[in-house]
């Protein structure tokens, strides 16, 4: 028994480390399961499976995963380098306790720009064997596939949603609420133990949904429901103060008299059409690859765009037909008629499965746009804002 435990340590020690000092890109596999990765674990089940296809993590031996068992820092870089295909072969030493014969070099010297380094460690030092922490790898993760404090939506998301959100070092408080959004980190009954030590089995699941996040497919937390079909919470002078304080373009502040107009005749809201007028367009700059000229308020493409283009998207004889067009196209997604003839992609959306089903303005990641936080930052960066 003894030798057999002993065995499972020295397995786990090096249970990332597969092809030892070569950072290998994922490969396509076949499902994994684990004979203990299951009943309690069944929420990890996935994650581990697909990780384990690709080589990202790997069992102990005996068909066992051990999911409870704790991971090391190393263990967190070597997971990171191969689902995020960092690589180093510079054979550069950056620590003195990571030399070049560690199994774990290659992944601590690929990943040491995104791993959160501990704040009372000496910079020379990386602790390769030291336990992670829950809001450690999520910070790490978030670093990983390019986001910053930048990309926070609601900054009271930690408060909104964690009783222990006070117990998140303040270094890594912005980049696990944007962890937090992404649905990357999750809590338990309302506690995210930011400081709890990282099983295997978390570790798995933080990593994958930070895979599906960057893909775009991950499961934003969505705080609130905002009803696209309602009525106007604020009035149209109070929409062209908020434009004005955010230094919209004057063309911008003179559109919202017809959003409001066409908000009347639809049952749609105009807040949320003005702001995502805001958001698609810069306030009115057209800093993107739709020109002023185009009159197209939300980003509307052509029946058959190529690419992303100025001529990949619909071009309106008038501001207001641009307007007219934003509702049709939101009419599709939402169920309501439409006012006038609508525009040649309209169809298009209506003859998609979900067209008429969409019901808040949440959901509308993944569907207006690629981004599955689409929706949700329009609330939480624009309507939100704009009524306050």
């Amino acid at each position: 028994m003894l030798k057999r435990m002993t065995f499972l340590i020295a397995v786990i020690v090096i249970f990332v480390a597969v092809n030892t000092g070569h950072i290998k890109k994922l490969s396509q596999s076949t499902e994994i399961n684990f004979a203990d990765v299951g009943g309690e674990y069944s929420w990890a089940k996935e994650a581990i499976s697909y990780l384990s296809s690709r080589g990202i993590v790997s069992g102990v031996g005996e068909n066992l995963y051990l999911p409870d068992a704790f991971v090391t820092k190393e263990q967190i870089a070597a997971m990171i380098a191969k689902a995020f295909e960092f690589t180093d072969n510079s054979g550069v030493q950056t620590y003195t306790d990571v030399t070049p014969d560690r199994w774990s070099f290659e992944y601590v010297e690929a990943t040491k720009d995104v791993l959160i380094k501990s704040e009372d460690l000496d910079i020379n030092l990386f602790d390769p064997e030291r336990q992670f922490g829950r809001a450690e790898l999520a910070a790490s993760c978030i670093k990983a596939i390019g986001l910053s404090e930048a990309n926070i939506l609601d900054a009271d998301i930690l408060s909104k949603s964690f009783y222990d959100y006070g117990d998140i070092s303040p270094s890594l408080s912005s980049l696990v609420a944007v962890a937090a959004e992404r649905g990357i980190i999750k809590g338990n009954d309302g506690y995210l133990r930011p400081t709890s030590h990282v099983t295997r089995a978390e570790a798995a699941v933080i990593i994958y949904r930070t895979v599906l996040a960057k893909e775009g497919k991950g499961d934003a937390v969505m705080l609130t429901e905002t009803p696209i079909v309602d009525s106007a919470h604020i009035t149209v002078d109070q929409a062209q103060d908020w434009a004005r304080e955010r230094e919209a373009h004057a063309r911008f502040v003179e559109i919202a008299p017809l959003y409001w107009k066409y908000g009347e005749l639809t049952g749609i809201n105009p807040e949320i059409m003005y702001a995502q007028a805001a958001k698609e367009t810069n306030f009115g700059k057209y800093t993107g690859n739709v020109r002023p000229e185009q009159n197209n308020w939300a980003g509307i493409k052509i029946y058959s765009p190529e690419g992303d283009r100025p001529e990949d998207h619909e071009t309106f004889a008038t501001p207001e037909d641009g307007v007219r067009a934003h509702f049709n196209h939101m009419s599709a997604y939402v169920g309501t008629d439409a006012v006038g003839t609508p525009h040649a992609r309209y169809d298009i959306v209506k003859n998609l499965a979900w067209a008429g089903t969409v019901r808040y303005a949440e959901e509308l990641g993944t569907k207006w746009a690629p981004d599955y936080t689409y929706g949700y930052s329009l609330i939480a960066k624009y309507v939100t804002d704009m009524r306050d």
